[in-house]
């Protein structure tokens, strides 16, 4: 005696659904390595040695050697005290700048 088909088809002894078919294994073809996009030897082999950051991305009046709690005033100061805008300029996220701004105990303005 067949069982009821597994798909709810109601077919009885013999379904006409193909639930009863055996199912065929498909074979898995591994996927191709990526490779790599510089050679290592292109990599600076110190931090002395890279590229200082573009023009763009650090403006000419930011306190670069400053620590980062007087960047993170800077930056706050400069925009308005919105942290977003400020996590944007210093090149971090907004939760970095929240919890800098929790570390350091500096309160925020509200306008």
């Amino acid at each position: 005696a067949w069982p009821a088909c597994a798909s709810g088809c109601s077919a009885g002894p013999s379904p006409v659904c193909g639930a009863a078919q055996p199912v065929v294994p498909v074979p898995l073809i591994p996927l191709p390595l990526p490779e790599p996009s510089a050679p290592a030897a292109a990599i600076p082999a110190s931090p002395a040695a890279a590229a200082p950051p573009p023009a763009a991305e650090v403006p000419l009046d930011e306190p670069e050697s400053g620590s980062l709690r007087d960047r993170l005033l800077w930056a706050m100061e400069r925009t308005g005290w919105v942290q977003a805008k400020a996590a944007r300029l210093l090149g971090m996220t907004t939760r970095q700048v929240s919890y800098a701004l929790r570390k350091y105990n500096i309160e925020i303005k509200r306008f």
